[in-house]
């Protein structure tokens, strides 16, 4: 068997040269010139041995080609010396050394690695120009890093030529052990696959990490940021693949702006939303919607909307309560949130026959009962049940919080939360123990020069009220109360909870009140709030006392204790 490879046409035509045609073709039939297993030129043409080969010898036995001792003794002596291969000045490796050889003749395993490996280049100053006279194109040198590591250029035979057909694919074609031309081409397709994988990852980990840690990717100026700084301290660690991407990098590729950053975040969010849909889905599990109002740092009003399901995942059922998304808002009109709540929920993908339950805040337009959004969503599914969040807000605190000067008087008083079950009870409590410093403040602003007569008319009207025996024994009864609420309602709003525990929960706390001794109890609730108001110069009195009452008649008992127990 034999096989022929034609070469690239290096003839140079030179004007008044009638020959140059024929030389060509000359030279182009003593390359194809075929040999026999004897190494001697042989008659027939290469289109004949190529058309008879598949019929005059199996594909099994192409491993037994017969072979000399000496020709392959003699071949692999001549790739020691390069001038038996042709001129002294191609190296030993250049693939042209291995065209058109006999199918005798065997390349060596050494020499196929050294060819795999280690194959003649040409230098980037090469020029190809010389190299392709007869054509009008030119040979790129770039195109070796592209289409690596299947395509090199041979300076004998002036031409590329695909490695692995001169190496390989003749005789593992034929074995059924090499993959097709196609595979070959795209293993430098699938290696830049990868190592830009290998790139982006330090990239994305870094805003995974920002975003986990709740860190600012960068602010409003142009300074480093945290995630500029995040990949510099990689870098200092040690991540040389890194390093090297963004030195080597143009500045347009190196992954690391804003777009890019923003990009990978809506990415990130997309397929966290779709695992997270796609379970709901597949499990068919009933969840609950929890949304809440808010406006970012552009001002834009948008609502944040999260669920709660049972996840059978594991062994023991989960409760989990997960994040879905933010969803800008063109007005806060009930039927437009109902809208855009019940739109973004269809477009991820749920599917909403499975919604029993609604969570928002106190605000009328999301817990009213006609016209509210949770009215509007429960009257398409009728499933979905509303769990309003109870909120009041003080007059008192807001006085001192309005003002920064104000503040600085009374710096440990939390705001009121409109729309969180327990902060209301964690204020009071804070509150109560700092009653006796906020009066005296109020007192101190409603007197003092430096501030404006509104300021201190309000503050002196506060004060009024505040001192009053009515506000201060109510204080210190719901002060006492919420010390006990207040872990009740935290365990109430764990992202765990499920329904049995809740229930447990209020009747463990129901069961504490009923089994309490009223009188003592109150005794001493009223003992702190008498000593509080000693305190402040105050006397707990009884409220006087109208004749003639129209809605209730006068209690009979003449002390105060027993009065506020009582009537409170």
């Amino acid at each position: 068997m034999a096989r022929s490879v034609p070469k690239w046409p290096s003839t140079k035509r030179t004007k008044g040269n009638n020959n140059s045609k024929q030389d060509g073709q000359d030279e182009q039939n003593q390359i194809c010139k075929i040999y026999n297993e004897d190494g001697e030129p042989s008659d027939k043409s290469s289109n004949d041995i190529f058309n008879n080969s598949f019929e005059e010898q199996p594909v099994t036995e192409l491993h037994s080609i017969p072979t000399t001792s000496s020709s392959l003794k003699s071949f692999n002596s001549n790739l020691s010396n390069s001038s038996n291969l042709g001129n002294n000045r191609f190296s030993r490796l250049d693939i042209g050394n291995f065209v058109n050889l006999p199918c005798t003749i065997v390349i060596d395993e050494k020499t196929k690695h050294e060819l795999l490996t280690n194959i003649w280049t040409p230098e980037i100053k090469y020029s190809f120009k010389k190299d392709s006279t007869s054509v009008a194109r030119c040979f790129r040198h770039e195109w070796l890093s592209t289409y690596s590591p299947w395509l090199s250029y041979s300076q004998k035979m002036k031409g590329p030529f695909c490695v692995f057909y001169f190496i390989h694919l003749v005789v593992m074609v034929f074995s059924n052990k090499a993959s097709t031309v196609f595979d070959k081409i795209n293993t430098s397709h699938k290696l830049l696959i990868d190592n830009n994988r290998k790139k982006i990852f330090p990239i994305i980990s870094s805003i995974l990490f920002c975003g986990t840690q709740e860190i600012a990717l960068r602010g409003k100026t142009s300074n480093e940021g945290n995630f500029n700084s995040l990949i510099n301290f990689r870098i200092e660690a040690g991540d040389k693949i890194l390093q090297s991407h963004l030195e080597s990098s143009p500045k347009n590729s190196k992954c690391i702006s804003a777009r890019v950053q923003n990009e990978i975040i809506n990415i990130t969010g997309k397929i966290i939303l779709s695992r997270i849909t796609n379970y709901l889905v597949k499990s068919r599990s009933f969840f609950s919607i929890l949304a809440d109002e808010t406006a970012d740092i552009s001002g834009t009003e948008q609502l944040s909307i999260g669920i709660r399901y049972i996840s059978f995942e594991s062994e023991n059922p989960v409760v989990k309560e997960e994040f879905l998304g933010f969803v800008a808002l063109t007005d806060i009109h009930a039927k437009t949130v109902a809208k855009s709540i019940i739109h973004f929920l269809r477009h991820s993908g749920l599917n909403l026959n499975n919604l029993i339950g609604q969570g928002y805040d106190g605000f009328s337009a999301m817990s009213g009962i006609h016209n509210g959004v949770q009215a509007i969503i429960k009257n398409e599914f009728p499933k979905a049940h509303i769990q309003n969040c109870a909120g009041i807000i003080k007059s008192i605190i807001k006085f001192f919080r309005l003002s920064p000067k104000r503040r600085k008087r009374i710096e440990k008083i939390p705001l009121f939360c409109e729309t969180r079950w327990s902060e209301k009870y964690k204020t009071i409590r804070i509150f109560s123990e700092h009653f006796v410093g906020i009066v005296e403040q109020l007192e101190i602003i409603s007197m003092e020069t430096c501030f404006d007569s509104q300021t201190k008319s309000q503050a002196f009207q506060l004060h009024s009220a505040a001192t009053k025996s009515n506000f201060i024994v109510c204080l210190f009864i719901m002060a006492k109360f919420s010390a006990q609420l207040e872990p009740i309602t935290n365990a109430l709003q764990a992202i765990q909870l499920d329904l049995s525990q809740a229930k447990k929960y209020i009747t463990e706390i129901i069961e504490v009140f009923n089994n309490l001794d009223a009188k003592n109890y109150f005794h001493e609730i009223f003992k702190k709030a008498q000593n509080v108001a000693n305190e402040l110069g105050e006397e707990i009195e009884i409220p006087r006392i109208v004749f003639n009452q129209k809605h209730r008649l006068n209690h009979l008992i003449n002390t105060p204790e027993d009065y506020f127990r009582v009537s409170l």
